[in-house]
């Protein structure tokens, strides 16, 4: 029985294609300075008081970066937290304002492949060259002018500083500003005036530092809330959410709209797939209107606002890439039980087009070390009867590249983890085949053993880093789909 691998050499022999080198030695040393910074302040501490110094300190960094407050005020901020589709909703939203004529900046987090990922102008990223010009700036002024070797901003304190720079260089009519991390003590959240606000779906993810209580969560998301500056959110899911939601907005002196699905958007094929997508978008419509309210613009042509939901791209998102014709990748960065459930009901919908007799789908999957494994996996058993399992974890190959600042951690814990999460799986379903593969590229080069007489549908979930990672391998295999044969 002959093998993918042998219907698709090129795809699978990895080694032959070995991950693309950084075209701009800058680039590089940016990158690894980066990866020297510590690293968020989630990964070293959560307590409120830590999380307060250290915005605390903030300003003091910006103003050494040459960045004072008023020049955050011109950026026109559109600001989003949540917990759930923050990154869609700030994607449509850039994708609708730039599709009504404005030069947007987009900063985002984390990155799925490059680190240039996060600064966006115009919907793409800079160039590497451009990147590390400007990184290296403000690195080393900060450097200059620290009071002791310890007298250093955290790497996503960096990120966000560089991110202002650049939107201020770029002279961009917007700027869209994805909460990396709750919303009260989120770099972000340096921006006292932005032009609206917006939040997302609440669930719990990082109780460790966000809290227990949907309440707490809550409280923290609505950090970005600025009196006078209106806020919209959706009907959220949980109750309890909204109202202390509608408590902070008070509190603050904020006036809280609640955005219901937008009826006008039932027959829009949006540029994101997903049913959950239509809020998504119902959201950031909104938020592109009262941006252009707020900016004196009035309300936004409706076929350009249209064509931007359309247009609209987030990579690792409900993502479908094909190879040949037996070999489908379907690629979702979810990572909270509400998530995985709607991206498996994704991947099930697309399993309806699939009209071959013979599919296999197979699930690759790994969690950041926060996660209830357990729970995440009853869920895949429960909602989708895949033939094999790869557990693996974040890291791409055994040289441990392509490693994200904030996702450095002991490569033997996320190993251990694995096989504590192969025999769980063992005892909620003996009948499908169960592996663990220690890295991403043995994941991937491990589906050569599947028989090319079936079409294998895989489906990647469970990290932002593992999508990455994937992403990254499909990108760097030169042209797999035309060798392919």
């Amino acid at each position: 029985m002959s093998s993918l691998a042998t219907k698709c050499p090129s795809f699978f022999n990895l080694r032959r294609y070995p991950l693309a080198k950084m075209t701009c030695e800058k680039y590089e040393k940016a990158v690894n300075i980066s990866n020297s910074i510590q690293p968020d302040w989630k990964m070293v501490g959560s307590s409120i008081s830590i999380a307060q110094r250290r915005m605390d300190a903030f300003p003091r960094y910006l103003e050494r970066a040459g960045i004072t407050q008023d020049d955050l005020s011109r950026l026109n901020v559109v600001h989003v937290s949540g917990t759930k589709g923050k990154g869609s909703v700030c994607a449509f939203t850039e994708s609708v304002l730039r599709s009504s004529g404005f030069k947007t900046g987009f900063l985002s987090s984390p990155h799925l492949i490059d680190l240039v990922e996060r600064v966006r102008i115009n919907g793409k990223p800079i160039s590497q060259e451009q990147f590390a010009d400007y990184f290296l700036e403000v690195y080393n002024k900060l450097w200059s002018l620290r009071r002791d070797d310890f007298d250093m901003p955290f790497f996503i304190f960096i990120v966000n500083i560089l991110a202002f720079k650049i939107f201020l260089d770029e002279k961009v009519d917007v700027a869209v500003l994805e909460v990396g991390l709750g919303g009260t003590f989120d770099p972000t959240n340096i921006v006292r005036k932005p032009a609206v606000c917006g939040v997302t779906a609440l669930h719990f993810d990082h109780q460790s530092i966000l809290g227990d209580s949907i309440e707490e969560i809550a409280w923290n998301k609505a950090g970005i809330f600025k009196p006078g500056v209106p806020a919209f959110t959706i009907e959220q899911p949980i109750p309890g959410a909204l109202s202390k939601l509608n408590q902070c907005a008070e509190e603050k002196g904020v006036k809280l709209q609640t955005v219901r699905m937008n009826t006008e958007l039932e027959d829009v094929e949006l540029g994101l797939e997903g049913g959950h997508q239509k809020t998504n978008a119902s959201l950031a419509v909104r938020l592109s209107n009262g941006w252009a309210e707020q900016m004196g613009y009035g309300m936004l042509d409706r076929v350009k606002v249209t064509r931007g939901l359309q247009n609209v791209r987030w990579p690792g998102r409900c993502e479908t890439v094909k190879v040949g014709d037996n070999l489908t990748f379907y690629l979702d960065a979810a990572h909270t039980a509400e998530s995985l459930k709607l991206c498996l009901e994704w991947f099930k919908t697309k399993l309806q087009f699939e009209h071959e007799q013979n599919v296999k789908k197979v699930l690759v999957c790994t969690f950041t070390l926060e996660r209830n494994d357990e729970n995440f996996l009853r869920i895949f058993n429960n909602e989708v009867s895949f033939d094999h399992v790869i557990l693996t974890t974040p890291i791409l190959d055994s040289d441990n590249s392509f490693r994200h600042n904030d996702a450095r951690t002991v490569v033997s814990m996320h190993i251990d983890r694995c096989h504590r999460n192969m025999a769980i799986w063992k005892e909620l379903n003996n009948r499908s085949d169960v592996s663990v593969e220690e890295h991403i590229d043995g994941a991937i080069s491990s589906l050569r053993n599947i028989s090319d007489n079936a079409h294998i549908c895989v489906l990647v979930t469970g990290s932002l880093y593992l999508v990455g990672g994937v992403l990254k391998l499909l990108e760097d295999i030169t042209d797999s789909k035309q060798q392919c044969n």
